[in-house]
């Protein structure tokens, strides 16, 4: 899938001008999902420029989009099947499960934050 945006990232989260075509999403890595994440981090702050305003950056586009910015080379597995996450991993947006919001389908808004919880534990 070709990707319509473009990013970077920051650890730094402070507050951003907004442009119509640039989206800041903060990417969360909890539950043991950091270790998949490039220097373990636990928290990543995406500027994603969009092709235009009219263009919609969604979940499933986003996933793919972390799968090749924020997931340590060689872990991509662990963190994507197919064209979404792997069981096991929670996805909430905005404090919301992400099944309530369209999983796949939702349409990411600027400042918006996704946290990946990591729901599989050893023992």
């Amino acid at each position: 899938m070709e990707s319509s945006v473009r990013g970077s990232d920051s650890g730094d989260a402070r507050p951003v001008a907004h442009d119509e075509k640039c989206l800041t999403i903060t990417a969360m890595y909890s539950g043991g999902m950091e270790r998949l994440i490039k220097d373990e981090k636990t928290e990543v702050v995406h500027k994603i420029e969009r092709k235009d305003d009219s263009t919609p950056l969604m979940m499933e586009e986003f996933i793919a989009y972390l799968g090749k910015t924020d997931v340590a080379e060689g872990k991509q597995d662990m963190f994507i099947q197919e064209n979404s996450v792997r069981p096991g991993i929670m996805v909430i947006i905005n404090m919301v499960d992400w099944e309530v919001e369209g999983e796949l389908e939702y349409e990411l808004k600027n400042n918006d934050c996704v946290e990946f919880i990591s729901t599989l534990h050893g023992g």
